[in-house]
């Protein structure tokens, strides 16, 4: 978990520079942040009933593996409609692992050591808001 929410902060400043690079325009830039919300509220009100149906562990996987190999064909990409399109997709798979992350550690962390292993999940995610940028 740790390693995904460093490289998601990396990608998260390398995406803004490749698109203010490929197109000049912070309106395209703009475009980033609103894709995001649009396929989560597409995504994320029928999305938990799937989970709650299929293999937790398998849509975990599956999901970041995804999200793995989206990321990494962006910068192949010099269409800004096709690196949108891609967006689109890894946030609909960001919309089914973080229900279902949610769900399968609460099952698997014992609940006397989840204010530990929340403590641990904070401290990774903010030390990869500070380090992962800096990369």
């Amino acid at each position: 978990m740790g390693i995904s929410t460093l490289g998601d902060f990396i990608y998260l400043v390398a995406i803004n520079v490749l698109v203010l690079n490929l197109t000049g325009s912070a309106a395209a830039v703009a475009g980033l942040w609103i894709i995001g919300p649009i396929a989560s509220m597409l995504t994320k009100f029928w999305s938990g009933s799937l989970i709650d149906c299929l293999n937790i562990r398998r849509i975990m996987i599956g999901t970041d593996l995804i999200h793995a190999i989206l990321v990494a064909v962006i910068p192949f990409f010099s269409s800004i409609w096709l690196i949108y399109v891609c967006l689109f997709f890894l946030s609909v798979s960001k919309a089914f692992f973080e229900p279902a992350a949610l769900t399968y550690i609460t099952n698997v962390v014992p609940e006397k050591g989840r204010k530990q292993f929340n403590s641990f999940r904070s401290l990774i995610t903010s030390s990869a808001f500070l380090i992962g940028p800096a990369f």
